[in-house]
């Protein structure tokens, strides 16, 4: 081999990998029950669905966020109508509404749950608890879960939150 034919071998293999990686790197996949969120040079553009798609690599970035039902454990600690401590764990099934995740990742970022929902579960416990008696909390537990729910929905709906479920 010439050095000229070397030459040209290896500008072909540079060639190759530069399009191997710029291939690569333009794919992006969303597993079932994620959406992806698009990101141009860091301005949010759009919601990709489940699936393959395409995007311009080194320019826009997807950044992926969990569309299934969550499980959060809060343990809120609160004071009653006649001022008696109360502790209470609270269990709460949510999800990001998938339209709305977008917001969520241009509003909040992807660490919504530590920066939205423990505030919003600890609020809701100490509204509701402050409007009965330490008996009534006893005696009255399901209306005591409904109120800290409608509280907590409508803390969350509004950020692109679902409360599925509260215990």
């Amino acid at each position: 081999m010439t050095a000229g034919s070397v030459s040209a071998l290896m500008v072909i293999g540079i060639v190759l990998l530069v399009a191997t990686v710029f291939v690569t790197n333009s794919m992006t996949v969303i597993d079932a029950g994620t959406r992806g969120v698009v990101k141009r040079f860091g301005e949010v553009q759009r919601i990709l669905p489940e699936g393959l798609h395409f995007r311009t690599p080194f320019v826009t970035e997807v950044t992926i966020v969990d569309v299934k039902t969550q499980r959060r454990v809060s343990n809120s600690t609160a004071a009653s109508r006649d001022l008696q401590t109360v502790t209470a764990e609270v269990v709460l099934n949510y999800r990001p509404n998938a339209e709305q995740v977008d917001d969520l990742v241009r509003e909040i970022g992807v660490g919504y749950v530590d920066v939205v929902i423990d505030p919003a579960i600890q609020e809701s416990v100490k509204a509701a608890t402050a409007q009965f008696t330490a008996e009534e909390l006893i005696t009255q537990r399901p209306l005591v879960s409904q109120s800290i729910r409608e509280v907590l929905q409508s803390r969350l709906e509004g950020r692109g939150i679902v409360v599925e479920e509260l215990s």
